[in-house]
């Protein structure tokens, strides 16, 4: 009798349990944006440029390396730091300063950030640069978009931005 009892116990267990994950699957209700407003992800993984120029090794530095270091240059491995900005109607949306990854300071810099706007006509401004020893050299995006409720736009660099 008590295995009997012990069994139903079980099982009523089990049923409260899988009730209330059951309840938990469709409640409460998550939303994601508001119905008027649209979403903008900037994931972004960019190196910048290296730091320093090649030298040219003398004929008795190569003698000196051991043969599988033997190369008639020599190049630092550091990287500059990225800095993005992103402006959405002439207001600062985003800005920050990424530095390298690596313990030499020679990986890549990652960015991301995600932001919920009006839906609606806007300018976005975004501007990547990657060279310390060069600050105008920058990469530009300057783009009129529409934007419909509850969309996802996606900022992305690959040799220039990208929207999708």
């Amino acid at each position: 009798m008590n295995k009997v009892r012990l069994i139903i116990y079980q099982i009523l267990a089990y049923t409260f349990f899988m009730g209330f994950i059951a309840y938990l699957s469709s409640s409460p209700e998550w939303v994601h944006t508001l119905p008027d407003e649209a979403t903008i992800k900037v994931s972004i993984r960019h190196s910048g440029k290296i730091v320093g120029e090649c030298r040219d090794l003398t004929v008795t530095e190569i003698k000196n390396l051991s043969p599988n270091m033997k190369v008639p240059q020599e190049c630092p491995r550091e990287r500059s730091p990225v800095l993005l900005s992103i402006e959405m109607d002439d207001k600062l949306l985003y800005e920050s300063n990424a530095r390298p990854s690596g313990l030499q300071k020679d990986g890549v810099s990652t960015f991301y950030a995600r932001f919920d706007i009006p839906s609606g006509n806007h300018f976005i401004k975004a501007v990547l640069r990657d060279d310390a020893n060069n600050p105008k050299r920058a990469y530009r995006l300057e783009k009129h978009l529409e934007i419909i409720p509850r969309q996802v736009l996606v900022i992305d660099f690959k040799d220039g931005f990208i929207i999708k």
